[in-house]
């Protein structure tokens, strides 16, 4: 489950198909600037970096954020052990244009802990 100002939802799956899911939602705004040193690894700055100066109408700091979430909420029912942001690096694909407007291409995770 998740939910921000205005949106709520919610993931299901069979155990069958799936050990687990994860879902969050942000609003789409800047993340404050000091935020992204303590939630990024120093690899995943050049990406946000070079993806904002390519796609400056996404955030795509408040992305990287989101889906670390994402991956949390997945990692912890399985594993009950915190996930750290320094312990989950997010690789973005460069986004697709659909109708004239970047979108944001398929994300990839890597959950530590990482050395």
């Amino acid at each position: 489950m998740t939910h921000c100002a205005g949106f709520r939802a919610a993931a299901a799956a069979s155990t069958n198909d799936i050990r687990g899911v994860g879902i969050d939602a942000e609003l789409h705004v800047p993340l404050p600037e000091e935020i992204l040193d303590i939630i990024s690894l120093p690899e995943e700055r050049p990406m946000v970096e070079d993806l904002s100066a390519r796609y400056p109408d996404i955030f795509w700091e408040r992305l990287i954020f989101s889906a670390k979430e994402s991956v949390f909420k997945a990692w912890f029912p399985l594993t009950r052990q915190w996930l750290d942001f320094l312990e989950c690096r997010i690789l973005i694909d460069a986004p697709a244009r659909r109708c004239g407007r970047p979108r944001p291409g398929p994300a990839r995770a890597a959950a530590g802990p990482y050395p």
